[in-house]
């Protein structure tokens, strides 16, 4: 077995991670899209830039547009246009995949399963390739997600309601704004057509041709076999932050931070073996 630590996600937190552990063992960084910094902050990002390049000076091996499929047995299989399909040995895997807002499911919506309803990236893709979602969409969340679609729909002049359960969270971007409001069902036939909320007994219904799934931010487990964070067996760790407000150079010292913890942990489990 290879003392060779094996990171996927190459966004601010991944990229984070690399430039740490990759002073004191050898790194290999994996990422399914083809360049640097994540979907959320870009390649162009002067964090992931930066980050980048120590990673570079410290000899990081860079798998891009790879994706990782299934850790097992301290070997990652993976797959993409320039390795094949194949397993790569490691003696650890960090895996800083990101996160996602929550589900329909996960935000407990009741009601039918409708049409018009998006999950927050999806929705911004489809809206930055020209789609018009609708002219009155509800965006369900308030962090960095929720304003990037919210600027998006702008675009296509979309008046934007924005729905959160936090009070205290800052929304200048949307046009219209139910702060301190639960979310709770969804209303319509075939199509989304209401979204009906609550606060202190009180309900509200919101209409609406489209609904944005923004919000709760929820980590990413897209590896078979590195799934649950007391994988202690498996020699995985996890590095996602959770915070709907944090920059990238939030990310980054979160990313270095999480990159401590994992050494001492490797440590750990070399000692105990």
């Amino acid at each position: 077995m290879t003392n060779r630590i094996l990171i996927v996600g190459a966004g601010i937190c991944g990229l984070a991670v690399a430039a740490e552990l990759s002073r004191k063992m050898p790194t290999t960084l994996i990422d399914r899209l083809p360049v640097i910094g994540g979907i959320t902050s870009g390649y162009e990002n002067s964090v992931a830039v930066e980050l980048a390049a120590q990673c570079s000076a410290n000899g990081v091996d860079f798998l891009l547009g790879t994706a990782g499929l299934r850790w097992m047995d301290n070997k990652l299989l993976i797959a993409g246009p320039a390795t094949g399909l194949r397993w790569l040995d490691g003696s650890h895997l960090v895996y800083a995949g990101g996160t996602r807002p929550s589900t329909a499911a996960e935000l407990r919506l009741l009601g039918a399963r409708l049409a018009g309803v998006y999950p927050a990236m999806v929705a911004y893709h489809l809206t930055e390739s020209g789609v018009k979602l609708g002219l009155r969409p509800v965006i369900i969340g308030s962090g960095r997600w929720a304003k990037r679609v919210c600027l998006a729909l702008a675009k296509r002049r979309c008046r934007a309601t924005v729905i959160s359960s936090d009070p205290s969270m800052e929304t200048d971007f949307a046009t219209t704004t139910w702060l301190g409001w639960l979310p709770v069902a969804l209303h319509g036939y075939g199509r989304v057509a209401a979204l009906q909320a609550e606060r202190e007994g009180m309900v509200q219904t919101i209409n609406c041709d489209a609904v944005v799934l923004a919000g709760m931010l929820r980590p990413m487990r897209n590896i078979d076999g590195a799934v649950f964070d007391n994988a202690q067996e498996n020699n995985v760790s996890f590095v996602q932050m959770l915070s709907e407000t944090a920059n990238e150079t939030d990310r980054a010292r979160f990313g270095r931070a999480a990159a401590s913890a994992v050494i001492t942990r490797i440590k750990g489990i070399t000692n105990e073996s």
